[in-house]
């Protein structure tokens, strides 16, 4: 596996398991951060060095870049908050814009999209587990076990809704009896989450 998608993994792997959280030592390192910058490194490296041509991106690609440019022109105009306004086009939308054009360049076949496909399902359905277990209320809504994506409860029902198509795919796509149960119970368990 190249080392482009073998950082993106493990970029994926930091911002849905969320090993930071689990992991108390871990809090002393800044494992997303460091994971976002190896990885958009080493895209750059691939689009540079020519393995991963961006002639190829698809017209979507084009248009999440203009996206963002609209965004960018619209700081200065915010009626309410220029300063969150930037935060939240150039510290926040920026990230998604490279990681989804990293994902387009980088997962190239099936096999690799269905690898980041299956990080992303197993570590929401891990948190959507722990987070019935732990079972913290605010305002009769239950909130997530960890942080950041996780946090706020609207946040968690967004993941858990986004994971939950994927669990049911990987529960059709597995022949293996112990898989379909784990799969099933991460179903059952995101239900009620």
């Amino acid at each position: 596996m190249p080392a482009a998608y073998l950082a993106l993994l493990a970029f994926i792997v930091v911002y849905f398991a969320r090993p930071t959280d689990w992991i108390s030592a871990l809090n002393m390192l800044p494992l997303g951060k460091v994971t976002g910058i190896v990885a958009a490194a080493t895209l750059a490296i691939s689009v540079l060095s020519g393995r991963a041509p961006l002639n190829r991106l698809p017209r979507e690609a084009f248009y999440l870049v203009l996206l963002f440019a609209q965004l960018a022109l619209t700081v200065p105009f915010s009626p309410v908050w220029r300063g969150g306004a930037f935060e939240v086009v150039f510290l926040e939308f920026s990230k998604v814009v490279v990681m989804t054009i990293g994902i387009m360049l980088i997962a190239k076949t099936l096999k690799r999209l269905t690898m980041l496909l299956f990080v992303q399902a197993g570590a929401v359905a891990t948190v959507s587990v722990i987070s019935l277990l732990k079972s913290r209320l605010v305002a009769d809504r239950l909130t997530g076990f960890l942080n950041g994506i996780y946090g706020n409860p609207n946040d968690l029902a967004l993941a858990v809704a986004l994971a939950f198509p994927m669990c049911f795919a990987f529960l059709l796509r597995t022949r293996s009896r112990l898989r379909k149960i784990v799969w099933s119970f991460a179903i059952v368990t995101m239900v009620g989450v």
